[in-house]
């Protein structure tokens, strides 16, 4: 079967069901980018920005209550068979950790979820401070999905901007917290 083959075939699943494909299969694992740069082929970027919008909530929240409910308690142990416990946070810190995390290249989607709800980031915090990160994700690969299907280098070219810039923004961010931290350990 032909990449646009499977193209045809996913277009035909409904709306809704295709949503949460792409909201449960990160759970188990499967990478985002695959999905997303699917939908933005599919759809293309408006609808898919939609459709990986209300995918992305769907699966933040079951990551959510997935890692601060069942892996917890897990982890919990875990840590105390080590002499180990989770660190608490503070509103402040909660949302330098959870933009951070969000802003790693290369870690996959559901591992950052499953840390940040471990945690316990607070939920507005974790979902807000998740999103908007992933927005700016969610539209490079769906313009690289769409470049692709269509044959358009430009296209392609604004999605590799896109993703290089939020791979600046971490190293900015990674930068300015290590210079902050030297600075206050400085007498």
């Amino acid at each position: 079967m032909s990449p646009s083959d499977l193209i045809e075939l996913l277009s035909r699943v409904p709306i809704v069901v295709y949503v949460l494909v792409v909201a449960l299969l990160p759970l188990l694992f499967f990478p985002t980018s695959i999905l997303w740069i699917a939908t933005g082929a599919i759809y293309g970027v408006e609808s898919g920005l939609a459709i990986i919008s209300a995918s992305t909530v769907i699966n933040f929240t079951l990551a959510y209550l997935i890692g601060s409910r069942w892996m917890r308690e897990w982890a919990k142990v875990l840590l105390n068979k080590r002499g180990l416990e989770f660190p608490q946070l503070d509103q402040s810190t909660s949302w330098e950790l959870t933009i951070g995390v969000r802003l790693i290249p290369g870690l996959p989607q559901i591992i950052q979820s499953y840390f940040l709800a471990l945690s316990k980031v607070p939920f507005g915090i974790y979902m807000v401070g998740s999103l908007l990160p992933q927005v700016f994700y969610a539209a490079a690969f769906l313009l690289m999905g769409r470049s692709v299907f269509q044959g358009d280098i430009v296209l392609f070219l604004l999605a590799l901007s896109i993703a290089m810039l939020l791979h600046v923004a971490y190293k900015y961010r990674s930068a300015k917290t290590r210079i902050v931290k030297q600075a206050e350990r400085t007498p």
